[in-house]
Protein backbone atom coordinates (compact mmCIF):
# COMPACT_ATOMS: atom_id res chain seq x y z
CA UNK A 1 0.00 0.00 0.00
CA UNK A 2 2.78 2.47 0.19
CA UNK A 3 2.03 2.92 -3.47
CA UNK A 4 -1.08 3.98 -3.30
CA UNK A 5 -0.29 7.41 -1.98
CA UNK A 6 1.39 8.27 -5.05
CA UNK A 7 -0.61 6.80 -7.18
CA UNK A 8 -3.30 8.78 -5.81
CA UNK A 9 -1.28 12.51 -5.73
CA UNK A 10 -0.43 11.11 -10.12
CA UNK A 11 -4.33 10.64 -10.51
CA UNK A 12 -5.26 13.93 -8.93
CA UNK A 13 -2.84 15.70 -10.77
CA UNK A 14 -3.37 14.23 -13.82
CA UNK A 15 -7.31 14.74 -13.77
CA UNK A 16 -6.66 18.05 -12.68
CA UNK A 17 -4.82 19.05 -15.91
CA UNK A 18 -7.34 17.38 -18.03
CA UNK A 19 -10.03 19.81 -16.18
CA UNK A 20 -7.70 22.58 -16.97
CA UNK A 21 -7.20 21.48 -20.60
CA UNK A 22 -11.09 21.28 -20.55
CA UNK A 23 -11.52 24.33 -19.44
CA UNK A 24 -8.42 26.57 -20.56
CA UNK A 25 -8.63 30.08 -20.06
CA UNK A 26 -9.42 32.44 -23.31
CA UNK A 27 -9.41 36.05 -23.35
CA UNK A 28 -12.54 38.31 -23.06
CA UNK A 29 -14.13 38.57 -26.11
CA UNK A 30 -12.99 35.24 -27.22
CA UNK A 31 -16.14 33.20 -25.08
CA UNK A 32 -18.23 31.24 -27.65
CA UNK A 33 -21.35 33.89 -28.00
CA UNK A 34 -19.46 36.46 -27.53
CA UNK A 35 -18.36 39.19 -30.07
CA UNK A 36 -14.56 39.45 -30.87
CA UNK A 37 -12.78 42.21 -30.19
CA UNK A 38 -10.71 43.99 -33.35
CA UNK A 39 -7.28 42.60 -33.78
CA UNK A 40 -5.03 46.52 -33.76
CA UNK A 41 -1.51 45.85 -34.48
CA UNK A 42 1.25 48.28 -33.37
CA UNK A 43 2.58 50.11 -37.00
CA UNK A 44 4.79 53.24 -34.99
CA UNK A 45 6.84 54.51 -38.43
CA UNK A 46 3.78 54.66 -40.22
CA UNK A 47 2.00 56.57 -37.20
CA UNK A 48 4.94 58.76 -36.09
CA UNK A 49 4.66 60.02 -40.13
CA UNK A 50 1.14 60.99 -39.72
CA UNK A 51 1.54 62.40 -36.45
CA UNK A 52 4.70 62.68 -34.61
CA UNK A 53 6.89 63.55 -38.03
CA UNK A 54 8.39 66.72 -38.48
CA UNK A 55 6.78 66.51 -42.01
CA UNK A 56 3.01 65.38 -40.55
CA UNK A 57 -0.08 66.65 -42.18
CA UNK A 58 -1.27 69.44 -39.81
CA UNK A 59 -4.57 68.76 -41.02
CA UNK A 60 -4.38 64.81 -40.32
CA UNK A 61 -6.24 63.69 -37.53
CA UNK A 62 -4.76 61.82 -34.57
CA UNK A 63 -6.33 60.19 -31.43
CA UNK A 64 -4.77 60.07 -27.94
CA UNK A 65 -7.11 57.97 -25.15
CA UNK A 66 -6.27 60.13 -21.75
CA UNK A 67 -8.69 57.57 -20.34
CA UNK A 68 -8.95 54.10 -21.48
CA UNK A 69 -7.69 52.01 -24.18
CA UNK A 70 -8.22 50.23 -27.55
CA UNK A 71 -7.57 46.69 -26.29
CA UNK A 72 -11.37 45.59 -25.69
CA UNK A 73 -13.27 47.84 -28.86
CA UNK A 74 -14.94 46.09 -31.73
CA UNK A 75 -13.48 48.43 -34.91
CA UNK A 76 -15.95 48.63 -37.71
CA UNK A 77 -15.86 50.24 -41.44
CA UNK A 78 -18.17 51.06 -43.37
CA UNK A 79 -18.82 50.24 -47.13
CA UNK A 80 -14.90 49.10 -47.64
CA UNK A 81 -12.74 46.33 -48.33
CA UNK A 82 -10.17 46.95 -45.25
CA UNK A 83 -10.03 45.11 -42.43
CA UNK A 84 -9.47 47.19 -39.28
CA UNK A 85 -5.88 46.20 -38.49
CA UNK A 86 -5.23 47.33 -41.88
CA UNK A 87 -7.21 50.61 -41.52
CA UNK A 88 -5.52 51.69 -38.03
CA UNK A 89 -1.78 53.03 -37.14
CA UNK A 90 -1.41 52.34 -33.42
CA UNK A 91 1.84 53.82 -31.80
CA UNK A 92 2.58 50.96 -29.97
CA UNK A 93 0.90 48.07 -27.66
CA UNK A 94 -0.42 50.04 -25.06
CA UNK A 95 -2.88 50.95 -27.76
CA UNK A 96 -3.66 54.57 -26.37
CA UNK A 97 -2.68 56.71 -29.65
CA UNK A 98 -3.62 56.09 -32.88
CA UNK A 99 -4.48 57.28 -36.43
CA UNK A 100 -5.95 55.85 -39.56
CA UNK A 101 -4.29 54.77 -42.85
CA UNK A 102 -7.07 57.28 -45.03
CA UNK A 103 -8.81 60.24 -42.88
CA UNK A 104 -11.64 60.23 -45.55
CA UNK A 105 -12.61 56.37 -44.23
CA UNK A 106 -15.24 56.78 -41.77
CA UNK A 107 -15.18 54.23 -38.78
CA UNK A 108 -16.98 53.31 -35.49
CA UNK A 109 -15.13 52.40 -32.31
CA UNK A 110 -17.33 50.76 -29.59
CA UNK A 111 -16.00 49.25 -26.39
CA UNK A 112 -17.43 46.14 -25.38
CA UNK A 113 -19.56 45.44 -22.36
CA UNK A 114 -19.09 49.58 -21.50
CA UNK A 115 -21.82 50.47 -23.95
CA UNK A 116 -20.24 53.59 -25.53
CA UNK A 117 -18.94 54.54 -28.73
CA UNK A 118 -17.17 56.59 -31.20
CA UNK A 119 -18.13 57.55 -34.75
CA UNK A 120 -16.07 59.11 -37.01
CA UNK A 121 -17.06 60.92 -40.74
CA UNK A 122 -16.74 63.51 -42.91
CA UNK A 123 -13.50 64.43 -43.19
CA UNK A 124 -12.48 67.56 -45.36
CA UNK A 125 -8.99 67.28 -46.73
CA UNK A 126 -8.92 71.34 -47.18
CA UNK A 127 -9.39 72.10 -43.40
CA UNK A 128 -8.88 69.62 -41.86
CA UNK A 129 -12.59 69.40 -40.39
CA UNK A 130 -14.65 65.77 -39.26
CA UNK A 131 -17.45 65.39 -37.53
CA UNK A 132 -17.49 62.69 -34.12
CA UNK A 133 -20.54 61.18 -32.62
CA UNK A 134 -20.39 59.56 -29.23
CA UNK A 135 -23.42 57.38 -27.99
CA UNK A 136 -23.86 56.36 -25.00
CA UNK A 137 -26.25 53.64 -23.66
CA UNK A 138 -28.74 55.27 -20.84
CA UNK A 139 -27.99 51.77 -18.78
CA UNK A 140 -24.59 51.62 -18.39
CA UNK A 141 -22.44 53.46 -15.80
CA UNK A 142 -19.66 54.30 -18.73
CA UNK A 143 -19.77 57.56 -20.40
CA UNK A 144 -17.37 59.08 -23.36
CA UNK A 145 -16.60 62.40 -24.14
CA UNK A 146 -13.97 64.14 -26.63
CA UNK A 147 -11.90 67.14 -26.30
CA UNK A 148 -9.84 68.97 -28.98
CA UNK A 149 -6.14 69.96 -28.12
CA UNK A 150 -7.44 73.72 -27.11
CA UNK A 151 -8.22 74.16 -23.24
CA UNK A 152 -9.41 70.72 -21.01
CA UNK A 153 -13.51 71.53 -21.79
CA UNK A 154 -15.24 68.42 -23.13
CA UNK A 155 -16.23 69.79 -26.34
CA UNK A 156 -18.41 66.49 -26.90
CA UNK A 157 -19.64 64.42 -23.89
CA UNK A 158 -22.46 61.86 -22.86
CA UNK A 159 -23.33 63.03 -19.79
CA UNK A 160 -26.44 64.09 -20.69
CA UNK A 161 -27.16 62.38 -24.43
CA UNK A 162 -27.70 59.11 -25.47
CA UNK A 163 -25.85 60.53 -28.96
CA UNK A 164 -24.16 63.90 -29.69
CA UNK A 165 -22.09 65.07 -32.83
CA UNK A 166 -20.15 67.92 -32.90
CA UNK A 167 -17.71 69.00 -36.20
CA UNK A 168 -14.13 69.08 -35.05
CA UNK A 169 -11.05 70.70 -36.90
CA UNK A 170 -8.42 69.77 -34.64
CA UNK A 171 -5.24 67.47 -35.62
CA UNK A 172 -5.45 65.73 -31.55
CA UNK A 173 -8.56 64.53 -30.34
CA UNK A 174 -8.32 63.28 -26.61
CA UNK A 175 -10.73 60.15 -25.79
CA UNK A 176 -12.22 59.32 -22.64
CA UNK A 177 -14.00 56.61 -21.64
CA UNK A 178 -14.69 56.21 -18.24
CA UNK A 179 -17.21 55.08 -15.51
CA UNK A 180 -19.75 58.22 -14.79
CA UNK A 181 -18.91 60.58 -12.05
CA UNK A 182 -15.04 60.62 -13.23
CA UNK A 183 -13.20 63.69 -14.52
Amino acid sequence: MPCLPSISASLLLLIGLTAIRTHAWQPMGTEPGCPAYSTLLPRNAEYRKHCEGPDSDPHWPCFTLWYGDLGSVTAILPGGDTVPDDHFLLKDGNKIDFTTRDPKQPFTLSWLFDDVELAYDNFDAGSGCYRITLRHQSHSRRRIWVSDEHGKDRDIDTDHHGETSKTLCDKWVHVHVKEDGGT
